[in-house]
């Protein structure tokens, strides 16, 4: 079996990891371009959403663009460790 290259062991630890925040392996949508997730976000109405700083846009401009439809947005910054959120 071939060695996974880097981009391939990126996203199998940050899957890994995503498996441990949701109940179930369906709730992680991956997805491709780095503005799909907002698409993606109008289209599932979450009410709670963690968003990578990456993700955010200059300036925060793609969060801009979901405040209006998502209730509350984590921003988790580069280098942070994400803890387990209680779901209860």
């Amino acid at each position: 079996m071939a060695t996974p290259a880097p981009a391939d062991a990126a996203y199998d630890n940050l899957y890994s990891h995503a498996l441990t925040l949701v109940p179930h392996p369906a709730h992680i949508i991956p997805f491709s371009v780095s503005t799909s997730f907002i698409h993606l976000l109008r289209h599932l109405a979450p009410q709670f959403v963690y968003v990578q700083e990456d993700l955010a846009g200059v300036g925060g401009e793609h969060l801009a663009q979901i405040k209006g439809w998502v209730a509350r947005v984590v921003l988790v910054t580069n280098g942070a460790d994400l803890e387990q959120e209680g779901r209860g």
